[in-house]
């Protein structure tokens, strides 16, 4: 025991460096847990989306310009800094899947967490984001739905 006190004293700022990079990875690991959203990859979100029955809606959280860049076909856009705003826009789905999808998602995490603390609560989000769907060579389409 002694000997690992030292190591601290001694490497204090190695030790600090691991105690840090160790935290983040534990905060990502319960961000997700604590979301109340499951993670889906482009595979399960394409057969969810799909389905005959009840398919899931895919709800993206990113700004408006990375929306209008290019973004999944059908999908919702509402930002996530927007939704407690705009939550009565996603009532009528209460009932369905919801795919939450962003850039990388990270905020896709953020926006489980405001739809869980409304009471949704079939929640996923897309592992690795839009950019798993640009990677996967997926269609995206650009610029803003028109509203009817």
């Amino acid at each position: 025991m002694d000997e690992f006190i030292n190591f601290v004293i001694d490497e204090w700022l190695l030790f600090l460096i691991f105690a840090i990079v160790f935290g983040l990875l534990m905060r990502s690991l319960f961000a997700a847990k604590l979301s109340g959203a499951k993670p889906v990859n482009v595979q399960e979100m394409l057969r969810m989306t799909n389905s005959e029955d009840d398919a899931a809606v895919i709800l993206d959280v990113r700004t408006e310009g990375e929306f209008k860049e290019g973004h999944v076909s059908n999908s919702i856009h509402v930002p996530v800094g927007a939704l407690g705003s705009r939550i009565k826009e996603l009532e009528k789905f209460r009932s369905r899947s919801i795919i939450i999808n962003c850039q990388t998602g990270a905020r896709a995490l953020a926006a489980a967490q405001v739809l869980k603390k409304q009471g949704f609560t079939d929640l996923f989000f897309l592992n690795g984001g839009m950019n798993s769907w640009v990677n996967a060579n997926l269609p995206v389409e650009k610029g803003l739905k028109k509203k009817k």
